[in-house]
């Protein structure tokens, strides 16, 4: 669940997430998303098309630079980190 993400990423201090954009967007949809602290450093999508427009609200709140937002877009069989 987003919720149970969520928690996962304040308690074990996450700092690399990769993640569908779709997915990301269910976790950007709680409102704790924006209440809570994160240690996110860089979060990297991949496995489908990013629409900008559905970072809109995280960005405002977050902006892009913290954490880092990289769009390494492709089909999951085709996103390859270097």
């Amino acid at each position: 669940s987003p919720e149970d993400f969520l928690q996962l990423l304040q308690v074990q201090k996450v700092t690399v997430l990769n993640q569908t954009p779709s997915a990301f967007g269910q976790l950007t949809s709680l409102p704790r998303a924006y209440q809570e602290h994160l240690s996110l450093r860089v979060v990297i999508f991949g496995g489908e098309a990013l629409d900008p427009q559905r970072l809109r609200q995280w960005i405002e709140h977050h902006g892009d630079d913290s954490p880092q937002l990289i769009n390494m877009y492709g089909i999951t069989e085709t996103t390859v980190h270097v």
